[in-house]
């Protein structure tokens, strides 16, 4: 990862994710930005997969993302056209 990458993390992400004192939800910056980092991970994922080879029948892919004591779990599993 890239340091722009790692401040970015550490920074935004880190100091839009700590709750306010009676705050029940994280804020809606923070959670965008989640969202955008995930499409990202999600678009590399995708551009992966087209790329594999299609003898293959079925592919499993699976990796965990940890932002800012988020631990996210994703699973991509389908099959060639």
């Amino acid at each position: 990862m890239e340091n722009n990458e790692k401040y970015f993390l550490r920074h935004f992400l880190g100091e839009n994710l700590k709750k306010k004192k009676g705050e029940k939800t994280v804020p809606s910056e923070a959670l965008n930005c989640i969202s955008l980092i995930l499409e990202s991970q999600a678009l590399f994922i995708l551009m992966l997969l087209m790329w594999m080879p299609s003898e293959r029948k079925s592919y499993h892919l699976s990796g965990r993302l940890l932002i800012s004591g988020w631990d996210i779990i994703f699973q991509v599993v389908g099959s060639p056209r």
